[in-house]
């Protein structure tokens, strides 16, 4: 543009390349501690492989046998949800979550609270940490709302039901911000592990350019 000049005359090409190297390695690097979060933790994302879930059984070690027959219930609403909606990877993910949330915070999935608006919950929060639904994908927000009858949101639910499965720092919303690596599909694995890679390519690249320029 004609007339144009640097704010900082001072300020050489070099030291120009740096600064946009440096935000560049600061924003992959962000890229790479958001999906830890999605796994667990930084090693735990270098180390995750493709796998495929197996068709496991409800663990219902951990519920309160005056609630075995409503958890029982609950985990038949997830299964059914799961068969019309994704597939057995899925189901035996919700099975994993709600085993978890048995142990860690029972009150959660307590006979207060309506068995299909929480069945919804635990489908959309499995599916939202596998990036199974939304946008873009198959299945969307509303096909979980619509399949068990319920209105309104649950993504509130869906977040507390992840943060009581998985402990961490923090109170973070969304769920595909705070995961575990036994909660993720074949395709939830494949995507997150494409995203690592591209985050990491970056990340050595910018870094070997900065020290190769210094």
């Amino acid at each position: 543009m004609e007339g144009w000049r640097p704010v900082d005359e001072s300020c050489t090409a070099n030291d120009q390349d740096e600064d946009v190297s440096e935000y560049l390695i600061e924003h992959w690097w962000r890229k790479v501690e958001l999906l830890a979060d999605e796994v667990g933790d930084v090693d735990l994302l270098v180390r995750l492989a493709v796998i495929t879930l197996p068709d496991e059984p409800f663990d219902s070690s951990a519920v309160d046998p005056r609630d075995t027959d409503r958890v029982a219930a609950l985990v038949d609403l997830c299964d059914e949800a799961c068969d019309a909606l994704f597939e057995t990877e899925q189901r035996t993910s919700c099975r994993r979550l709600l085993a978890r949330v048995a142990r860690t915070n029972p009150d959660l999935i307590s006979a207060r609270r309506d068995q299909r608006r929480l069945a919804a919950a635990v489908v959309y929060a499995v599916a939202r940490a596998n990036r199974s639904v939304g946008p873009g994908r198959s299945v969307l927000a509303r096909d979980v709302l619509r399949h068990f009858g319920v209105t309104g949101r649950v993504s509130d639910l869906a977040a507390a039901l992840i943060h009581s499965a998985v402990p961490g720092e923090g109170e973070k919303p969304d769920p595909t911000h705070r995961g575990s690596a036994e909660l993720l599909t074949r395709a939830g694995r494949e995507r997150i592990i494409a995203e690592r890679d591209e985050a990491l390519v970056w990340v050595r690249a910018v870094a070997t350019d900065l020290t190769l320029s210094s």
